[in-house]
């Protein structure tokens, strides 16, 4: 149904789908068949109708879907911080049987628009207002770029298995804005305080959560939030202010952490010119690409439609030196992210709520393609422009380079994917070494850095390791070894049909863990399958880790490439950390 559907009287609106389904079916159902039938929710005066959702496991789930939590970002709110939603002006109805749009986004996607700031909720069938669920709210990843909350984000199975073992919990999934529109760059965008909008919306869908989960059945009390990629990022970046702890009382990191992207001042040199670059492209507002009248432009929509910001999006990143070109910002100390996060989490400055984080062991495969020339110098020259600053001496980045590159030598052997010796599939060898700096400098580095300050702040936190070989499910690119992503469909539930069935039990377990914690914010509370203790990371003194795996689940030190590690740590400022 259009948009325009969603608010209709309540007549009107059950009219409307008794005639779909008597398109589609002889049997027919009186209005008070379809009310008794549909799931429902009241917010205020409103009913929110859902639909009926059949989990991966086959039980039936009630969904709530394109439910906005703010006003729709347009016109004089584009580019500006989120405003919360101001209800349903007397609609005595509100169709949520479906998914709203998703943010817009680089890629051509179907089903995006810029009015996207929606939730979804998805609950075991019967649940009634005030019955105190726990509450699993998801941010979607995609490097700030990209992303969206349907298809493989679908929380059927995780509820589902949440009844199962006897603990139901409510799984909620948020939109936010991204690339440009999200995270605007630039002197101007930082003197009008519209500096990392998409955090922003994730916090502002939080405090809705806060305000109306109580009408579907959940706690706002027992509110954790998790999410993968730059949700993970995301999250890492809201745990560095502590009030987030009055929104939430638990996180899941799942491949990324709040020093996983370089993070600049928007002014910095190359956000700058990023920011001027994506001004320069939109034809109407070119002119105003170097002052600071360039946002009431960009904001008249009679001058600049949506497509028109996506193909300046385009633009401006085709030209960027950095393919992570829009994301959070240091914002100071009346914003979201004071410092850098490696500085914040030294100082022990962060929101004290527990944490489960982890990876998946070759987190780097997925954004080094094996074709490019990876030669040591192609990669000190990359690394050197990319973080390039003015708060960077150059002799400091240049030492840092060197060390980098000298610690993690060009050896087949010793790079990723890990553990397939000097095999390179006929490619050039040099890509596994590039595989290897990407994966630990990226994501094991920030996550073993955030598990440190957590455990040295004396919050209880758990650290994960996925390793599940994924041979069945991709015989033909093996170079990729256990990538970015690859656990996404063991915690939803949603396996590959070639996936074993130690695989299959390995995401009953690994829902387990993930659903304890959620319900305890433990992921021992010993109920659903027979699994491996998961010992706090404090309890090794080098750290204890998890390893996921479907042949033999157990702990192990956190010392993998120490030394490496560490010298990417010690070093995280000139990295932009």
């Amino acid at each position: 149904m259009a948009l325009l559907t969603r608010f209709l009287p309540l007549r009107a609106f059950v009219a409307l789908v008794l005639a779909a389904l008597s398109l589609a079916s002889e049997a027919s159902l009186n209005t008070q068949d379809l009310l008794a039938r549909s799931p429902s929710a009241r917010l205020g005066k409103t009913e929110l109708v859902g639909s009926w959702r059949q989990s991966p496991d086959g039980d039936q789930l009630e969904f709530f879907g394109g439910i906005p939590y703010a006003q729709p970002p347009l016109g004089k709110l584009r580019f500006q911080p989120s405003v919360p939603h101001k209800g349903f002006k007397g609609s005595s109805t509100f169709n949520a049987t479906h998914y709203g749009p998703a943010c817009l986004q680089i890629k051509n996607a179907p089903n995006v628009s810029e009015d996207c700031l929606f939730l979804n909720i998805i609950r075991p069938k019967g649940v009634k207002q005030g019955q105190k669920l726990p509450v699993m709210v998801y941010i979607h990843g995609g490097g700030f770029m990209e992303g969206r909350t349907e298809h493989i984000y679908d929380g059927s199975g995780i509820v589902s298995r949440s009844i199962a073992r006897g603990t139901p919990i409510i799984f909620a999934s948020i939109n936010y804005r991204l690339g440009p529109i999200g995270f605007p760059q630039g002197l101007e965008a930082q003197e009008r305080g519209y500096l990392n909008l998409g955090l922003k919306d994730q916090l502002l869908a939080l405090s809705w959560m806060q305000d109306n989960v109580k009408a579907f059945g959940g706690d706002k009390h027992k509110v954790t939030i998790f999410g993968q990629s730059g949700g993970a990022m995301s999250i890492g970046n809201l745990l560095l202010s502590p009030s987030i702890s009055k929104l939430i009382r638990g996180a899941i990191l799942q491949s990324g952490h709040a020093s996983s992207l370089s993070i600049f001042k928007p002014t910095a040199p190359n956000r700058q010119t990023l920011h001027a670059n994506f001004i320069s492209a939109v034809p109407a507002c070119a002119h105003l690409a170097q002052t600071k009248e360039a946002f009431a432009c960009l904001q008249n929509e009679e001058l600049v439609d949506t497509a028109t910001l996506r193909t300046a999006w385009e633009a401006a990143a085709a030209k960027a030196v950095d393919p992570y070109t829009w994301g959070p910002n240091i914002d100071g100390k009346e914003g979201l992210i004071e410092d850098l996060p490696s500085r914040l989490l030294e100082k022990g400055r962060f929101a004290e709520v527990p944490v489960m984080a982890g990876t998946t062991l070759d987190e780097g495969a997925s954004f080094t393609p094996p074709g490019p020339d990876y030669s040591a110098p192609v990669l000190r020259g990359f690394m050197q422009a990319r973080f390039l600053s003015l708060e960077v001496p150059a002799s400091a980045l240049n030492e840092a380079v060197d060390g980098l590159l000298e610690l993690y030598p060009d050896v087949p052997a010793l790079g990723a994917p890990i553990g397939t010796g000097n095999e390179t599939w006929g490619f050039n060898p040099s890509f596994k070494w590039a595989s290897i700096l990407n994966n630990d400098s990226m994501y094991q580095a920030p996550r073993r850095m955030g598990s440190q300050a957590a455990t040295k702040a004396g919050v209880r936190n758990y650290a994960y390791l996925f390793t599940d070989p994924q041979v069945a499910i991709r015989p033909e690119s093996p170079w990729l070894g256990v990538k970015h992503s690859d656990e996404i469909p063991y915690v939803y539930g949603l396996m590959h049909v070639n996936a074993t069935a130690e695989a299959k039990e390995l995401s009953k377990v690994i829902r387990d863990y993930w659903i304890s914690f959620v319900t305890t914010l433990s992921p021992n509370d010993g109920k659903g399958t027979t699994r491996t203790k998961w010992e706090a990371y404090g309890t090794h003194e080098e750290g204890a880790l998890i390893e996921l795996n479907s042949k033999n689940t157990t702990m192990i030190p956190d010392d993998y490439r120490k030394e490496q590690i560490a010298f990417i740590n010690d070093r995280a400022w000139v990295f932009h950390q």
